[in-house]
């Protein structure tokens, strides 16, 4: 309801976005559900990260669960994904 009452003030709003896939926990459910919520908001720019611990962190004690072939499959997904939405964005600043 909110991102429906930025577009209504403000509908040339541009929404980015950072992604970590991949991340401990996160099941095939999850990942689709961050793709459709990328592709219902229609960030115009999105940056996506394959999920690594980083010493210091809580997530640095988590049992790192989703093998690497997953999150690159999951990483190569969601910048597809993310490809396709930025051009269709900037196809609308065409000539503007």
């Amino acid at each position: 309801a909110r991102l429906e009452q930025r577009w209504a003030k403000a509908p040339d709003i541009e929404l980015h976005s950072d992604f970590i896939v991949g991340y401990p926990g996160e099941t095939v459910a999850d990942f689709e559900q961050t793709v459709a919520l990328a592709q219902r908001v229609g960030f115009a720019q999105g940056y996506v990260f394959q999920y690594s611990p980083r010493p210091g962190t809580v997530a640095a004690d988590l049992v790192d669960d989703v093998p690497a072939a997953e999150k690159q499959r999951r990483c190569n997904m969601l910048l597809s994904v993310q490809e396709q939405l930025t051009l269709r964005h900037n196809q609308k600043l065409v000539g503007k």
